[in-house]
Order: structure tokens, then sequence, then C-alpha cells
């Protein structure tokens, strides 16, 4: 049976004059005239086909950006520019719904006024209401705004929601191309005299099987990352629960989980550019796989510009944090702050949850640049390093201030 990548239209589907407008957009009369200037070729008996709807999309987008039919129809048949991967690469166009922006948020009742400003959120263009919908819009978007504008819930959550969302979304697949085109490392000058058909092996087909595997890949992470926080969340509810009735554990050797995150990164990318920022992360997550090995722990996992590290002895968590911290100046990296929490641990599917971890997690955003912070149970293991009480800290997402304390050692 032949497969299609997910949202693609099938192959033998044929779309009329009217069909074609009506999907992309557009008007009979609009695309009428590209026919003309042969920026799209119908068959002979006058049907379109779906990768039609994307090329008129792309061709109002070049529209938008300055340049003019004339033009644009003169680069595709000197070769310079082609439509002819267009299907492939770009996302399989949603049909509209035959109803607006406005038609939806007379329909979302009270909530609707939120509509434009999560598209805003969602870090998509903000829509008037006179905005078409198309039936993917429609699929989504009331539900999302159902799903999160429960009774219960906060007001703010929707937005908040789109926020985090759109956020990771658009750095994710702005990466990917950023990443692409430096991957295929073609000088731009270079690139912009070479013809369509030189490029198609040495860049449009591999752009083809990249943007293929974004959406099933992103569905898989999603998917993933969605197991991992629901586990963290059942693991620390049932922590507290067992604690309030007097059950939990206790071990006179606790293990210990570390976070170390790079500081100013931010500042950092957006100063010199994704590369460098991503280099030094690269670099922090080797540093913290010799620091684990050599304390007896491992790396968890690489968090952006951060790393989670586990170990078996609050002790060998303490020495391993130092000699991450005295590799991360050795290499030129910006200053390492560091958590660390140690206590009981559940581990599943080589990851771990509970109170620990997300405490580590929230001692790492607290400690300066530089600065070892740990909770008591940490602290009091530390072999070779001085404690310095800090005093009852406020983390986020705890309910009691947690007293912390600096390590301090030879550097």
């Amino acid at each position: 049976m032949k497969q299609h990548r997910f949202g693609h239209h099938p192959h033998d589907m044929v779309l009329s004059e009217a069909q074609l407008a009506r999907q992309a957009s557009s008007t009979v009369e609009r695309i009428r005239h590209l026919v003309e200037l042969g920026l799209l070729t119908p068959s002979s008996g006058g049907a379109f086909q779906p990768a039609d709807v994307q090329r008129v999309q792309i061709i109002a987008a070049y529209q938008r950006g300055g340049i003019g039919l004339a033009d644009l129809a003169a680069a595709v048949r000197d070769r310079r520019i082609t439509f002819e991967y267009s299907d492939r690469i770009y996302p399989a166009a949603s049909p509209p719904s035959g109803r607006t922006v406005g038609d939806l948020m007379v329909q979302l009742g009270p909530r609707g006024a939120q509509l434009p400003d999560l598209f805003t959120a969602l870090g998509l263009p903000r829509p008037m209401p006179e905005r078409p919908l198309t039936q993917a819009d429609e699929a989504v978007l009331p539900a999302f705004i159902e799903a999160w504008g429960a009774a219960d819930m906060r007001t703010d959550a929707p937005l908040r929601a789109a926020r985090l969302l759109g956020d990771a979304t658009r750095r994710a697949t702005e990466g990917w191309v950023a990443l692409f085109m430096e991957a295929i490392d073609l000088d731009p000058q270079r690139r912009a005299t070479m013809s369509v058909d030189t490029l198609g092996p040495r860049m449009f087909e591999p752009a083809v099987r990249v943007a293929q595997l974004l959406e099933p890949m992103a569905t898989w992470l999603l998917r993933r990352h969605m197991e991992l926080a629901l586990n963290a969340l059942n693991v620390e509810s049932m922590e507290r629960a067992l604690e309030v009735h007097g059950r939990r554990p206790v071990s006179r050797d606790l293990p210990a989980i570390v976070f170390a995150d790079l500081s100013g990164f931010t500042r950092l990318t957006d100063e010199y550019g994704d590369e460098l920022a991503a280099r030094h992360a690269s670099t922090l997550a080797d540093l913290a796989v010799a620091a684990a090995q050599a304390f007896r722990g491992r790396l968890v996992k690489q968090l952006g510009d951060g790393v989670m590290l586990a170990f078996g002895r609050a002790g060998d968590a303490v020495g391993a944090a130092f000699e991450l911290r005295r590799g991360a100046e050795e290499q030129g990296l910006p200053p390492v702050h560091t958590g660390i929490s140690a206590g009981p641990v559940v581990e599943r599917d080589g990851d771990f949850y509970g109170r620990t971890v997300n405490l580590a997690s929230r001692i790492s955003a607290v400690a300066a640049p530089g600065e070892l912070l740990a909770n008591q149970t940490a602290a009091e293991a530390a072999e070779g390093a001085t404690a310095v009480p800090v005093g009852p800290t406020v983390l986020k997402g705890v309910a009691a201030a947690v007293p912390l304390f600096r390590l301090e050692g030879p550097r």
C-alpha cells in the first residue's frame, strides 16, 4: 500500500479552476492570469493538481516581498527558480472552511475575543476579523480555547499555553531551515548563479527529505516529552501523598541530581548567533559526560543550554559539579550555575523523576553565575568542600522556602 506523509493530498486528486481559486484563497481571474504568465500549468483538460494550491500561495508570498509577477515568470522560464518541489517541501495546504475569524469569534461567545491574541501568542500574524479560516483552523482553535478555558482555570492560561507552544515551534522550524542552509554549505552568491537543474540534487532533494521528516518527528517527540512530563508529575504527586502518611522512604546514602546551565545563554545567542551558542552547549555536554564518569554518575540528558546528571551518592554529585565548573572555566565557556539536590528519586526508562529532580532544577535557576548551590542533604554529604548557609530560599513551584547552602572548594 502506498503511504503518504501526514496531511498530504492524494496524488490522483485534481482541482477545477474554481476549486483551486477557493482552496488557495484566490480568485478565478488571478488563476487565469497566472496561467497566462506560465506560472501555473493546467492539464489538457484544464484541471490543476493539489500542489498548485501551494504554488499560488508561494507566488502571493513573493509578491508581498516586492517581487513582481513578470519578474517571477521570467525567473521560472530561465530556470533560476522552480515550484517543482513545493508540494513535497511545503506542508499541504488546508482547504478554506468558508468562514472567517469573525464568524468563529461570534461562535465562541465571550471567549472569542481572545482569538486574535491567540494567533499572536502562537507567533502567527494577528488576523483581522474578515480573514478566511481553513478547515485545519476550525479543527484545532475552538478545541484549544475550550480545553484551556475551563471555568476553574486561570484566565491567562490559554495565552500562556499558546506562547509556550508557539515559541518552541518557531525556534525549531526556523532553526531547522537555518541549519539546513548551513549544512549544505552553498555560498548564497554562488547559489544565486546556479540553475534549478543543478540545485535539484544539491539542495532541493535533500530539502524534501528534511521537510517531510519534521512533522512526523515533531509528533513523535511531543508524545515522548508528554510521557516524561506526566511521569514527573505523577511521581512527585505520589511522593507528597506518601510523605503526608509518613511513608516517605529514608536512606542514609541518598542519590543526588545535578542541574548545570550556562549563564547568559539567551544574550549569547542574540549577540553571536546560534552557531556559537550551539558549540558552547555541545562543549558543556562533553564536559558533563567526563565529569559524571569520573564520579560514578551519568549524563541523563541535555536541556538546551544545560545538563542533568544523576549519581548514586551525593558526595559524588558534589565532586562532579566542581569538576564540571572547572572544565567549563578552562574551556572558556560562560560561567555555569549549578543546583544539587540529594534525596529519593524514581528511575524509569533511563530518566529520573520526583521532588529531588524538581528541586535540583529550581536550585540551579537561582544560583548565580559560577555558583554551586545545594540542599541541606547534599551539602552535608559534600566531601572536601565548605558549605556556607544561604538561608531559606523561595523556589519557583516549591511551597515552602528551602534552606540552601553555597558550596565552596578549591578551584
